[in-house]
């Protein structure tokens, strides 16, 4: 009986440790950026939130307004996604990629104009 006891101890211990290690992605949650563009910094917040296991949405909020952001492909602390960017000169696309440090991001952005540097800090 306590050899029963004790293997039901352990197989609850080593799911309630493997759930702990399945925790939401680190790239899930509210971001303030800062990024270093061509006109000086602009602090963007970026929202990403796991609508099913492995897939990622969410938005990017700034002088500009709120955009929806359909696809961010997460892969460990990696992250990426697409962004259109609409202005006065048509639409552009631009690749934001990055990693993501406990409750800090850095990265940067490629714009038709070269790549540009960012960073974040967890809301």
């Amino acid at each position: 009986m306590q050899y029963f006891k004790s293997s039901v101890f352990a197989t609850l211990l080593f799911l309630t440790f493997s759930m702990s290690l399945q925790a939401a992605a680190p790239v899930a949650g509210v971001w303030l950026l800062e990024v270093d563009g061509p006109r000086g910094k602009s602090t963007p917040t970026l929202t990403v939130s796991e609508q099913a296991p492995g897939e990622f949405s969410g938005s990017l909020t700034g002088p500009r307004g709120s955009f929806a952001i359909d696809n961010v492909a997460v892969e460990g602390n990696a992250f990426s996604f697409p962004f259109q960017m609409k202005t006065a000169f048509g639409t552009f696309e631009l690749k934001y990629a990055g990693q993501v440090d406990q409750d800090t991001m850095t990265g940067s952005v490629e714009t038709p104009r070269g790549d540009t540097p960012f960073t974040g800090k967890r809301q």
